[in-house]
């Protein structure tokens, strides 16, 4: 008896508490009906993905919504992030950010169902974990409550961990617990809709509204951008298109408190409730669906993907660090960024060119998902104060990224900016849909994450009167072929050129985009707004199309070189306007073709066209 009861002792004071045991105890349990429970969370995850998807995860450089949740689950774990899932923490969490009169108002906290004073409680209650998701019992009436049924429940929710369904870790070390909150229903008086606000880096994006949760229905769930436009999505849930439901009064209220409540986070769903003329806060979620959303149609796990910008990782551990250097590049562009918000009331609106005759003078640029809000208006800014002014500038968006259009938008619109939609084609977008709609004017590409010095465009236009029939820019690439009169890799390319006496094949010039590139009217072969072809041939390689559209078009060119080159322009000027971690994922296309893709599109464009070739034996032998 003696030995026994030191042994109980020595078990008791290693666990510490009773509940430490239970855990263990059913930690054991898990271990033999689960063995999976064993394997480390990235090996779980990425069985678990292959299982859910049928692909490979790409946690090195993740593009998709699904491959970043996991990521983020792996890698961004702050120690504040587990009290704010906890129901009953987060309170104090949400008092301190937005204020203590968006809370739901609460009865009390348990730590088990028979501690519940029920007689004490109104006649109408809501009974949650505190650990979990979904362990909810709506009382509407005492009289009918079936405590017996909910106790079986509320014990057996009690004794599960979340962490263990898709290794959230945020709920790994909860304590389960059960609180009472108020009943609530909205306008209707039968039911509550939530408002589920996703927000990417702090900014809202999309509101899912759910209904038919609770009232005896099956759930739905129909989707909005921050605008209140309808948005055809499924994230699992049936969506309703016949039930169009009308802007919520408060809802900028409602978006102001998420993107408090979401500030410095990289994703996270705050869960809103609206009750009259009262606004009063659900939940939040970092994790919808553990990371494992089915999107209907598919593009949106691409499009959500987007709108998370991930830091990079210590290999080591999932310490998130910046390097020196890095933190220096990022302090450059955020001065940067200040100082060029700071002109916009000194920015002198374009001329009006609707009776000038042709050609116009028309830069043009496209921006996409977090972009438009992180790096475009900083560089449409430096645009729109250039010592000499162009007639038009452009920025063209695809249909889909028009709910990620930002407000500061508005003041530069007022200050000529021009915002086009179009179909999606990717990085073409910045000058193909203007080419269409402007055959006989002249168009300089811009790209959105430059920030133009003041003589940019100055600088070009004197370029082009020295040389009016050639396509010109600041930046050049030197072509280097092999000895078969082949381009090598672009690697292997000299770097960009800026000095004319040091040229010596004018013939081997392909222009550099970000340095912004001037074309003038009928330079480019009929083939270069097809499409079907770029996106088949150079998806991701648009400068690589743009060339090839320039050597073959001989009706235009004849036997000269398509381009000429800013002598000692602002090829060294260009200052990014964009936090270097932004640039630093699989959907870059510097990273992309950094690593051969612009080779292997390149090739498949020659292949396509075989004059090309003739081009490089006849310049280059």
């Amino acid at each position: 008896m003696g030995l026994n009861f030191k042994i109980n002792n020595k078990v008791k004071n290693m666990f510490m508490s009773d509940f430490q045991i239970k855990r263990f105890i059913s930690f054991l349990k898990m271990i033999f009906k689960r063995p999976s429970c064993l394997m480390p969370d990235k090996i779980w995850i990425k069985r678990a993905y292959f299982r859910k998807t049928g692909e490979k995860i790409n946690l090195k450089n993740p593009v998709l919504y699904n491959e970043k949740m996991q990521w983020i689950k792996l890698y961004d774990r702050q120690p504040e992030y587990p009290k704010m899932v906890d129901k009953y923490e987060v309170r104090q969490y949400v008092s301190k950010i937005v204020g203590e009169e968006y809370l739901v108002p609460n009865y009390g906290v348990w730590n088990s169902f028979d501690e519940i004073p029920f007689e004490s409680l109104p006649n109408q209650f809501v009974l949650k974990c505190t650990h979990d998701c979904g362990s909810v019992a709506i009382c509407k009436d005492k009289t009918t409550f079936d405590i017996d049924t909910h106790r079986k429940r509320f014990k057996k929710y009690l004794s599960q961990n979340y962490f263990w369904r898709s290794r959230e870790w945020v709920y790994r070390s909860l304590t389960p617990r059960i609180i009472a909150e108020k009943y609530l229903v909205d306008e209707s008086g039968t039911e509550l809709k939530d408002y589920k606000i996703y927000c990417f880096n702090g900014e809202p994006k999309v509101i899912g509204v759910y209904f038919s949760r609770f009232s005896g229905g099956k759930p739905k769930s129909n989707f909005y951008t921050p605008q209140w436009e309808y948005i055809s999505l499924s994230t699992g849930l049936e969506n309703d298109p016949e039930i169009l439901f009308e802007k919520p009064k408060l809802l900028d209220k409602a978006l102001e408190l998420a993107k408090k409540l979401s500030a410095g986070i990289l994703h996270v769903r705050v869960d809103l409730y609206i009750v009259k003329d009262n606004i009063y806060f659900g939940e939040l979620t970092f994790y919808e669906d553990g990371g494992f959303i089915h999107f209907d149609p598919p593009e949106w796990n691409n499009i959500w993907g987007d709108w998370i910008m991930q830091p990079v990782r210590n290999t080591t551990h999932q310490t998130l660090f910046f390097s020196k250097r890095l933190k220096n590049k990022i302090k450059k562009a955020n001065i940067l960024k200040r100082e060029t918000l700071a002109l916009i009331p000194y920015l002198q609106p374009l001329q009006q060119c609707l009776n000038k005759k042709s050609p116009l003078y028309i830069v043009s640029l496209t921006s996409f998902g977090v972009r438009l809000t992180d790096t475009a208006p900083y560089a449409i800014i430096s645009l729109l104060n250039q010592s000499v002014k162009p007639d038009k500038i452009i920025l063209w968006v695809a249909h889909s990224d028009k709910q990620n259009i930002p407000t500061i938008m508005e003041k530069l619109v007022e200050k000529g900016l021009e915002i086009n939609y179009c179909d999606d084609l990717k990085s073409y977008k910045k000058l193909v849909p203007t080419l269409l709609k402007f055959p006989d004017d002249y168009i300089i590409t811009a790209d959105d994450d430059i920030h133009y010095p003041q003589n940019w465009f100055e600088k070009i236009i004197e370029e082009h009167k020295k040389n009016p029939k050639k396509i010109v820019c600041h930046r050049a690439h030197i072509i280097e072929v092999n000895k078969n009169c082949l381009p090598l890799p672009s690697e292997q390319w000299n770097g960009c050129h800026s000095k004319r006496d040091s040229l010596q094949n004018e013939y081997a010039l392909r222009a550099s985009g970000a340095g912004g590139v001037l074309y003038p009217p009928k330079c480019l072969h009929k083939d270069v707004t097809n499409s079907d072809l770029f996106l088949k041939l150079a998806p991701k390689a648009d400068d690589t199309w743009f060339w090839a559209m320039a050597i073959i078009n001989k009706d235009y060119f004849g036997n000269n070189s398509p381009y000429s080159f800013v002598e000692n322009g602002c090829s060294d000027d260009l200052l990014l306007c964009v936090d270097p971690l932004q640039t630093r994922g699989n959907n870059s296309l510097y990273h992309y073709n950094k690593r051969g893709g612009n080779d292997k599109q390149m090739k498949l464009v020659m292949d396509f066209y075989p004059q090309i070739f003739d081009y490089f034996n006849q310049h280059f032998s």
